[in-house]
């Protein structure tokens, strides 16, 4: 299924001072220094994308890109017109982001016209959103100004809301998530009724029920734990875990399902180590298979299958007798006999060897045997900079170590299975980076933390360590077979036109096509 994308028409914003100080002198508009004080205007659209990536829990992943325009002159009639590329006869959006590939800035919207000339920049992308698992509503680009980025959840939110609302039917209905594109930052499709207030309680206020403990199997709809805690902000590439409620596996006809654990909605976003590869190994091992055996194995297959009136060790030894082994065949009935016999060492090849200097053929052959599940691990520095972050730094911690144990009942004879994860490399805020390796969801096996990294003891005053250093180590869950990147290709969704992408990202790229794979 296609993305649907929708670029809606643009509106006015005015920017106000929303803190106590503001900016500097290279801001456009007045500055004040009281909020709600009118600094400056800016007009702004939304881009609006329905990928065919999906998070976790099965629902699809909207993106929005806020975009300010340049100038009155540079905004386009309608944002969603397209042309037809007169080189590969496919139907482009008019008005894009940049290709990086091609020199172009990816956080600039082009106007390409009809895809002859050279394209025209007619603003820029000052905030991303996404509702990817983990990802912010809305979160600056390098082009945001500082008063822009003071009122990114304030007037520019409530403007782009109203943008997302007012195309919000234009989304084919059976191909809408609605509670995904509400999770945009959209409302009720059709639905503009007020909402009531809540009539007052009128006589002795009632005592608040205790609270009940939500099982531990439940979906819960966690923070994502970020260190640093400003990761993310703009264009940097992350590596996002996942915990996964894992989910067993149905065995139908013989063969095994597939998995299908679910998000346990806590997601954790790290830095992107140094040091990273990966290795695929799979496992051979030699057989050999000499003429005797040959002709035993053909006797109890023909034995077995009931295959001709012949069949049978004497005739398969008869088969052998030809020429090139007349003169030997004797001597190996023989020597196995008597090898048997007396269980002499080394068998038949050591009494032939001893008597005619010659030795069966052992037909060696190195067979396949297995695959081999992937171990892979990354090794994590924390040097938390506020008490705020070294709160965070624990909570990190302590959600791999949990995640990782056993779930015990005091009331059941049996342990339930951790969690599992899945392990990702985000690239600007979007799954599947082109130039590095998938994961399958995989299970922790070790957590390893260093409280003092440095060699020494350094607490600040609250008691909280001044570094700590965590080593993960992972194992896939299942192997790696060829279908997987199939499967891959085929579900690899392509980023829209109107979505910044990376060099990779083209006709005929690598990324469309699921990147390098596993």
């Amino acid at each position: 299924m296609s993305e649907q994308r929708q670029f809606t028409k643009p509106s006015e914003v005015r920017l106000v001072a929303v803190n106590e100080r503001l900016g500097d002198a290279n801001q456009q508009g007045t500055f004040g220094t009281n909020p709600g004080v009118f600094l400056n205007k800016i007009d702004i659209a939304t881009i609006i994308t329905k990928t065919n990536t999906v998070n976790g829990d099965g629902t699809p992943v909207y993106t929005k890109q806020v975009v300010r325009y340049e100038g009155k002159s540079s905004i386009p009639q309608d944002g969603n017109a397209t042309y037809v590329d007169a080189n590969s006869g496919t139907t482009k959006n008019r008005y894009r982001s940049g290709d990086a590939g091609a020199g172009q800035d990816a956080l600039f919207i082009y106007d390409y016209g009809d895809g002859t000339g050279e394209p025209v920049k007619i603003g820029e992308v000052i905030a991303n959103g996404s509702t990817s698992d983990g990802a912010l509503q809305l979160d600056p680009t390098s082009k945001a100004t500082d008063v822009e980025k003071a009122n990114l959840n304030g007037q520019i939110r409530k403007n782009q809301n109203a943008q997302i609302n007012s195309v919000m039917d234009k989304f084919p209905t059976d191909d809408l998530n609605q509670d995904a594109l509400n999770d945009l930052g959209g409302t009720l499709r059709n639905d503009t009724s007020p909402v009531e207030a809540a009539a007052p309680v009128v006589g002795p206020t009632p005592v608040a029920p205790a609270a009940t403990p939500v099982p531990r199997n439940q979906k819960k709809n966690l923070q994502a734990l970020r260190y640093p805690v400003d990761i993310a902000q703009g264009d940097q590439d992350v590596l996002k875990f996942t915990v996964l409620e894992r989910a067993t596996r149905e065995i139908t006809g013989g063969t095994q399902g597939k998995r299908n654990s679910q998000s346990s909605g806590q997601d954790i976003f790290l830095p992107i180590p140094g040091g990273l590869s990966d290795s695929i190994s799979v496992s051979y091992k030699e057989s050999t298979l000499n003429a005797l055996q040959l002709a035993g194995a053909e006797a109890i297959s023909n034995f077995v299958t009931g295959r001709g009136k012949d069949s049978g060790l004497a005739r398969a030894i008869q088969n052998m007798n030809n020429a090139a082994n007349k003169k030997n065949i004797e001597s190996l009935i023989g020597s196995a006999t008597a090898a048997t016999a007396l269980g002499l060492p080394g068998g038949v090849n050591a009494l032939l060897a001893r008597q005619k200097g010659i030795v069966l053929n052992p037909n060696m052959e190195l067979l396949f045997d297995s695959p081999q599940l992937r171990t892979f691990g990354f090794t994590f520095k924390f040097s938390p900079r506020e008490p705020s972050e070294s709160k965070i730094v624990l909570q990190i911690i302590r959600t791999f170590k949990q995640a990782m144990v056993p779930k015990k009942d005091d009331k059941s004879f049996f342990l339930g299975s951790p969690n599992s994860f899945r392990v990702e490399y985000i690239h600007r805020g979007l799954p599947n980076h082109p130039g590095l390796n998938k994961y399958k969801e995989c299970a922790l096996t070790q957590c390893q933390v260093n409280y003092t990294p440095e060699g020494t003891y350094n607490t600040y005053r609250d008691g909280i360590m001044h570094s700590y250093q965590m080593t993960l180590q992972f194992r896939e869950l299942d192997p790696i077979f060829d279908k997987d990147y199939d499967e891959l290709d085929e579900t690899s969704a392509r980023a829209s036109q109107g979505v910044p992408i990376g060099p990779l990202q083209g006709e005929g790229s690598l990324f469309g096509q699921g990147g390098i794979g596993y």
